[in-house]
């Protein structure tokens, strides 16, 4: 599952799954058009991965952001799971989406 949450001037990411996996969050302004290994996502061509990390021993992996001033707009996030740190083959895994707007 992916939980993106903001307070005030600062973003949190959190990903959760298997214990050990690698994680990667991506973020666009739009929420379809890009695919992955030949499955699509909730974000969009103009994607950035924002987070890379390995869930803990309890399946999860938080970081926040600070929001830079005067950014504003919609962004969608969305986070591929996988027991490759790498992604490039074996399985993997597509959290739900999340959408933010910051006004």
């Amino acid at each position: 599952d992916l939980l993106a949450d903001i307070e005030g001037n600062s973003l949190t990411l959190t990903v959760s799954g298997t214990p050990g996996e690698t994680a990667a969050i991506a973020s666009s302004r739009s929420n379809s058009g890009a695919a992955f290994r030949g499955q699509s996502l909730l974000v969009g061509p103009d994607l950035a991965v924002v987070l890379t990390c390995r869930l803990s021993a309890l399946g999860s992996c938080a970081q926040s952001f600070s929001i830079p001033p005067g950014t504003t707009g919609t962004f969608f996030f969305q986070a591929a799971r996988s027991s490759d740190p790498t992604f490039a083959s074996g399985p993997f895994s597509l959290t739900n989406g999340a959408c933010l707007t910051i006004p």
